[in-house]
């Protein structure tokens, strides 16, 4: 997997991407980790699910095209409160999109990034409803 790192690595720099063997501080699933500890993930995928591992970290999609955050049922299974938060690094806008029965909510009405370096974060509200806050979409 490809990661954007956070801290010089294996001869790269801050921002560089890097792919290779988990080792000194990145981990196989493409987590880097920066020297505050704090997780980031950087990804060219266009496609993501939400999932309790989420919480406390931050994803800078890097993608040139969009890229969709599925919220699943499977909410009901993850303490309320819990905020996972998404960055657009690329030109690709980020939009929270949930399963059939999952409400989310946005201030703006558009549960999506409002342009590269929009960052965003998805809080778990009530049974099965989220609610995303940040730089969104107005239009």
């Amino acid at each position: 997997m490809t990661v954007r790192l956070l801290a010089p690595f294996s001869g790269k720099a801050i921002g560089d991407f890097y792919s290779g063997p988990a080792e000194d501080g990145l981990i196989s699933n493409g987590q880097a980790v920066n020297e505050s500890g704090s997780a980031f993930w950087g990804s060219e995928s266009t496609t993501h699910t939400l999932s309790s591992r989420d919480g406390s970290r931050e994803f800078q999609f890097m993608s040139s095209t969009a890229v969709t955050v599925r919220v699943p049922k499977e909410i009901d299974q993850l303490p309320y409160g819990i905020i996972a938060t998404y960055a657009q690094g690329g030109t690709g806008v980020v939009s929270i999109v949930g399963d059939t029965g999952v409400t989310v909510t946005a201030t703006t009405g558009f549960a999506r990034t409002g342009g590269q370096g929009a960052v965003i974060q998805v809080r778990k509200t009530g049974a099965r409803t989220v609610s995303v806050i940040g730089a969104l979409a107005t239009a």
